[in-house]
């Protein structure tokens, strides 16, 4: 883990310089989309690697009912910016990792982060995930750092690529 600590601030700079070219040109990209949802290979690192550009099936329904096909693809661009790019910073882990586990889970019992803030640290052999919720009313601030193992502490299967991750700021708005 030491190795990633001193990589983490240069991964950090490079993925939020490719956020920033994910962002301001994801109406660009938006157009590079294929009859799938796909991008071509040269763009694979704008794309999130486990959905169609265009969005998962809650954010069509959900999110974006009535956006066209290019605006629902530019909007979850900008709401994803470059995942692909973090899987390239990523790395791998055996189906026996061990994780070290401080903090409370913030979403316990709550899916929506509905007033939730808490703090969680999850550790493994390689890596660290640090995963904070701050309530603000009826918003809150969400902050990732590390590379995601979360989700691999919440659902309790071990993901052998965990993507890298560096989020600040992300604003949500608490769903009622």
């Amino acid at each position: 883990m030491i190795k990633n600590l001193i990589l983490y601030p240069f991964y950090a700079i490079s993925a939020l310089g490719m956020t920033i070219i994910a962002i301001v040109f994801s109406p660009i990209i938006a157009l590079f989309v294929d009859k799938n949802g796909d991008l071509p290979y040269l763009l694979k690192w704008f794309q999130t690697p486990d959905n169609p550009c265009w969005g998962d099936e809650s954010y069509r329904l959900v999110e974006t009912p009535n956006d066209s096909v290019y605006v629902r693809t530019v909007k979850w661009l900008v709401r994803n910016p470059a995942q692909g790019f973090d899987m390239v910073l990523g790395g791998s882990q055996s189906t026996d990792t061990k994780y070290k586990v401080c903090g409370k889970w913030v979403n316990e019992g709550n899916e929506n982060h509905a007033g939730i803030g808490g703090v969680l640290l999850v550790t493994s052999d390689k890596y660290f995930h640090l995963y904070i919720i701050i309530p603000l009313g009826s918003t809150c601030i969400h902050s990732e750092f590390g590379w995601m193992l979360r989700s691999s502490v919440e659902t309790k299967i071990i993901h052998q690529e965990v993507s890298f991750v560096f989020t600040p700021i992300r604003l949500y708005t608490f769903v009622k």
